[in-house]
């Protein structure tokens, strides 16, 4: 059985804006997509071409002239993807955030929160959502720092190649964990 940890995010105010006169936000076009190649595979990049063939919104941020992070936007559910299993059911009036990626060379300089708050400046007729790992410390503070606040908690169990996903609640007396078809479990 493996476990996974999930904080489903959303926008819930606008911040200040973020520059950082070293870092460059652009959207990925057929004409830059292979910029990514220094972090990225060639199957993430074909993979990229396919989500822009379909609608959806990536972007690339540059430090000091090198491609340093990409993120994407995705506009249909098929793409929302929680953890391993699972399909975020993506409401008519949100877009989802996710396949975010830093090249290891650029960690810890801020270059995810300007690229997103790009990403959310550049989408103002959706709120956006996303997913990320309840570990993932970094990306929980820079998905908070341009706005998001976990709206849902879920730990998110893979038994015998079917996924299961268990909505937690912080209590007065301890967790309550409702499975998602509605059952509440209460703890001893």
């Amino acid at each position: 059985m493996r476990v996974e940890k999930a904080d489903i995010i959303r926008v819930t105010h606008k911040v200040e804006n973020f520059v950082d006169k070293s870092v460059v936000v652009v959207p990925i076009t057929l004409d830059n997509v292979a910029d990514g190649l220094n972090f990225n595979t060639p199957e993430e990049i074909e993979q990229f071409k396919y989500f822009l063939s379909i609608g959806h919104k990536g972007y690339y941020a540059y430090y000091n002239g090198v491609c340093a992070l990409r993120t994407w936007i995705f506009v249909k559910k098929e793409q929302c993807l929680v953890g391993s299993n699972f399909i975020y059911d993506l409401p008519e009036n949100e877009y989802f955030s996710g396949w975010s990626k830093t090249n290891p060379s650029f960690y810890k300089l801020g270059i995810f929160t300007v690229a997103l708050d790009y990403a959310i400046k550049d989408n103002p007729d959706k709120v956006i959502a996303g997913y990320v790992a309840s570990d993932n410390i970094g990306s929980l503070k820079g998905t908070q720092k341009v706005g998001f606040q976990t709206m849902e908690r879920y730990n998110l169990y893979l038994v015998f190649g079917r996924g299961f996903k268990v909505k937690t609640y912080d209590c007065i007396k301890g967790k309550t964990f409702r499975l998602s078809f509605g059952r509440t479990i209460y703890p001893y």
